[in-house]
């Protein structure tokens, strides 16, 4: 993923992101930044490729919440048209969905797929690392939503997010979208409506700001401020960045619902370290990896690292006396207490390069086979490359 390049370089992400906050005011105003993305970043290969693990993998389909419009309507069956009909490798996006929907304005959205689609997580969460460790783990949600398509206007009409979720929209393009805001009070004394969705919103375009957003360009959208609806007359793919800061109640509830112990006796506060330890291991974001099923003969003589920049959190001070908790892609994995063990993640903690061969075993007399499946273990759960 390193060859992923999605954000054109610039000589700070940490200034970055103090000026990201000065310039929306703690994410309370829109901004709009030019040229910011890598034009070369190949999104069309990325999504022609989770679109066909889309059509073979049940798991990918229980994962990716994907949503199909067409002609402005939702429709579920569509879903069934993308399972049998994939992109093939002749064919670009744009072409697929002109043949898939027979020439009427499509979107495709896929909720929350930073679980499913490794070559944007892994630069996005490089990316925004910065911003979340502002926050207390737990506290700051990520998550990634694209947007794909030729369909118009946003197919379900002028809105206002109530969730409290700031959205950074980065697009990859080919052309252009725009994106018209309303201040949220004045859009409803205009439509004579509290609604938070209005259809009839084409009477009040001229008196919204309209943004136009570029190949390039990354667009911020404050949460719960503003009605807004997007415009892309011709073929588009945005990505969109879902930023939300949770209060403590959330934090709370979302850990007790979480909790899969059955110890009755663990404490409320220990539960919620134990929350918190997970969303730091997966950089603030709300979805883990999809589980892989490699096994440990399958990493003799390779080279592993972890995986940027998901740390892994060894936790040592759980009651159970052989055993250890490690944080890993925001799942909790119970591990046998081994010195090898420890050794290794301090080593990928580093972000030490590691060769699993004989020389290497043999010269630092590590455990073998605990090693090794460990190293699994750390590769299914998402938290080492090789």
């Amino acid at each position: 993923f390193d060859d992923m390049k999605l954000f054109n370089p610039i000589e700070s992400t940490s200034h970055f992101w103090e000026q990201f906050l000065i310039d929306t005011n703690k994410l309370q105003e829109p901004v709009l930044y030019l040229g910011a993305l890598d034009l070369t970043f190949d999104y069309e290969s990325i999504f022609k490729t989770f679109f066909n693990k889309y059509s073979t993998n049940e798991a990918m389909r229980q994962a990716a919440k994907v949503r199909v419009y067409k002609e402005g309507l939702q429709d579920e069956s569509l879903l069934n048209s993308i399972k049998a009909h994939p992109p093939k490798d002749n064919e670009s996006l744009s072409s697929w969905g002109q043949a898939l929907f027979k020439g009427s304005p499509w979107c495709i959205i896929s909720d929350k797929v930073s679980g499913c689609i490794d070559e944007l997580t892994y630069p996005i969460a490089k990316w925004i690392e910065p911003l979340v460790a502002n926050y207390t783990p737990g506290s700051f949600v990520v998550d990634i939503s694209p947007y794909i398509g030729k369909y118009g206007y946003t197919p379900f009409g002028a809105h206002v997010d109530i969730q409290g979720v700031s959205i950074l929209h980065l697009h990859l393009g080919p052309n252009p979208k725009q994106m018209t805001l309303w201040d949220q009070d004045e859009f409803r004394q205009m439509a004579g409506s509290d609604a938070t969705v209005c259809h009839d919103y084409e009477r009040h375009l001229t008196k919204g700001i309209t943004y136009t957003i570029k190949a390039g360009d990354i667009f911020h959208l404050p949460a719960s401020t503003y009605y807004h609806i997007g415009r892309a007359d011709d073929f588009s793919v945005g990505v969109t960045i879902g930023l939300k800061k949770e209060p403590p109640h959330n934090i709370l509830k979302r850990a007790l619902k979480e909790h899969e112990s059955d110890s009755p006796e663990i404490s409320k506060s220990a539960i919620v370290e134990s929350y918190k330890l997970k969303k730091e291991s997966n950089a603030g974001f709300i979805r883990s990896p999809l589980l892989k099923k490699l096994s440990a003969f399958d990493f003799i003589n390779k080279q592993i690292r972890i995986a940027e920049p998901f740390p892994l959190i060894l936790d040592k001070s759980q009651k159970q006396n052989d055993r250890y908790c490690l944080f890993i892609r925001g799942r909790k994995l119970m591990l046998k207490k081994n010195q090898s063990v420890v050794e290794i993640i301090d080593m990928l903690n580093r972000k030490e390069t590691i060769l699993l061969s004989d020389s290497f075993f043999n010269n630092a007399n590590f455990d073998r086979q605990a090693v090794l499946k460990l190293v699994a273990k750390l590769f299914n759960y998402g938290g080492i490359l090789v």
